[in-house]
């Protein structure tokens, strides 16, 4: 994703597109593509509840100047 309010997994641009793909691939038995996607949206949601690992530590990069 190159902007952080995109949304791409595997060629889908919005969630409900993507969970349709799911159920597509669910229903099709490709459960490794379902799970793949799961797993995408998953991390997506959490960047959007938690935020990036950078923004939940804004002292990181003055830790990894001071302490190396």
């Amino acid at each position: 994703m190159s902007n952080k309010n995109e949304l791409y997994i595997n060629g889908m641009t919005n969630k409900v597109d993507t969970i349709n793909s799911i159920i597509d691939n669910i229903d099709n038995n490709d459960l490794d593509t379902a799970k793949d996607s799961l797993n995408q949206l998953k991390e997506v949601e959490e960047k959007e509840l938690y935020g990036t690992k950078e923004e939940m530590d804004p002292l990181g990069d003055l830790e990894k100047i001071v302490y190396g």
